[in-house]
């Protein structure tokens, strides 16, 4: 998988929550979670949206801009991954724990250093 970072910078999502559309930044988002057709945008403030969309639409418009996804109900920014945690299978952003299935745990394994080396460069482009 090719994970390309920059395409977060500057780029906006629409958020079609009842009558109100709202845009938030890409990188602002740090998970998607999704209970039925009812999915979750959980921002970096802490402030949540609630949209009537399924999570695979999201994965399909996001993947290619740093956004996995890591079991059934969860679609991680990896940029805002804190740690992980190999032998649980579990992932941290901020306080939260989410656990990642065991393939894409080996996915994270094997593509962390091509991801931090993208954060790095594009840290350094600002």
């Amino acid at each position: 998988m090719e994970w390309n970072i920059s395409k977060q910078i500057g780029r906006r999502v629409p958020i079609v929550e009842k009558s109100t559309v709202s845009y938030v930044n890409m990188e602002d988002i740090t998970h998607i979670t999704c209970v039925g057709h009812v999915s979750s945008i959980h921002l970096i403030t802490g402030k949540e949206y609630h949209v009537a969309r399924l999570l695979k639409k999201f994965e399909e418009e996001l993947a290619p801009c740093c956004f996995l996804r890591v079991n059934r109900h969860t679609l991680v920014n990896i940029r805002h991954v804190d740690d992980t945690q190999r032998t649980k299978r579990l992932l941290h952003i901020g306080n939260i724990t989410i656990s990642v299935s065991k393939e894409k745990m080996s996915l994270l394994k094997k593509e962390n250093s091509n991801l931090k080396n993208s954060i790095f460069a594009v840290t350094n482009l600002k």
